[in-house]
Parts: structure tokens; C-alpha cells; sequence
């Protein structure tokens, strides 16, 4: 009972059993897991970041020169 391995719920996969980070510091706590960014995911905020306008991202991503994942807005 090392508390070695953790139960993590992936948005799209479920759950999901990982192996707790192996070590532990005591002025600096690790974070819980985050899954990989889904394909699209995060690319209007990477564009907005970038100094993208909101008509420029809608603009790429209505010519299919990037691929936004809309439907998690």
C-alpha cells in the first residue's frame, strides 16, 4: 500500500490507472496528471497568443489551413 499507482479520468478515454510520479520533494509538491492536448485542441488560443484576431482564426479555420477542435468552446 505505497499509494504507487493513481486513477486518472481522461475527457474522452475515462479512466485511465497511471504510476504516481516516483519520487516526492517536500518544497515542491507535484501536480496531478493532464492528458495530451487533443488534435485542435489548443489552437485558437496558440493563434490568440500568436496576436491572431478572432476574424483571422475563423477565417483559417474556415479555409481548413488549421484544424480547430470548436467544439470544446
Amino acid at each position: 500500500a505505497v499509494d504507487f499507482f493513481q486513477t486518472f479520468t481522461h475527457p474522452t478515454e475515462g479512466p485511465i490507472r497511471l504510476m504516481r510520479t516516483p519520487v516526492k520533494w517536500s518544497d515542491t509538491p507535484v501536480g496531478d496528471p493532464s492528458h495530451a492536448p487533443e488534435l485542435g485542441e489548443q489552437t485558437d488560443q496558440i493563434l490568440q497568443e500568436s496576436g491572431f484576431s478572432e476574424q483571422e482564426i475563423a477565417s483559417l479555420n474556415e479555409s481548413n489551413a488549421v484544424s480547430s477542435n470548436r467544439s470544446t468552446r
